[in-house]
């Protein structure tokens, strides 16, 4: 049996299994949208620099769009230019964002007021912390899957819980 083939078999098996489990363990827990987007707007706004967050990466993000407009707002600052709304929305229509995203983030730029570093700090570590729940979660439901299914040894899903949180600690 081929690599493939494995693979295609515990995707399916995964996804049988988990119709079993209870709805709150199949969905990760979803991000702090309001806080995500507080940061994002601090960004646009000019007001902060997402290297003033140095643990909060793109990928902590619980939407896609949040996600790219952080590493686009990013990019900018890095390359020296503000973050304005025009190359952003121009990227995220690029990359196949459609539907009225000028106005999320014209709203999310406005709607945020000033908030203090300090604030910005504890949203982005509540934002950290949401991404590595949702990782655990993953990662949980993962080894429960190959388990179930005989795909695993016991030892071997316990070092990779283990490997898990040793990789994801705060």
């Amino acid at each position: 049996m081929t690599r493939d083939d494995q693979e295609t078999i515990r995707q399916i098996l995964r996804e049988e299994l988990m119709l079993d489990m209870p709805h709150e363990i199949q969905q990760p827990p979803p991000g702090d949208g309001v806080a995500e987007q507080i940061l994002i707007a601090a960004v646009l706004n000019g007001e902060h620099k997402p290297a003033e967050f140095p643990q909060l990466e793109a990928d902590h993000f619980s939407e896609p769009l949040r996600r790219a407009v952080w590493s686009m707002a990013g990019a900018l600052v890095e390359a020296g230019h503000k973050p304005q709304l025009e190359p952003i929305l121009k990227a995220l229509q690029e990359q196949g964002f459609a539907g009225r995203i000028a106005e999320h983030l014209v709203c999310m730029r406005n709607k945020s007021p000033s908030v203090a570093l300090l604030d910005l700090r504890e949203y982005a570590a509540r934002v950290t912390e949401l991404w590595r729940r949702r990782r655990m979660i993953e990662c949980l439901a993962q080894v429960a899957v190959e388990l179930r299914c005989g795909a695993t040894r016991w030892a071997d899903a316990r070092v990779r819980i283990e490997n898990h949180i040793a990789e994801y600690a705060a």
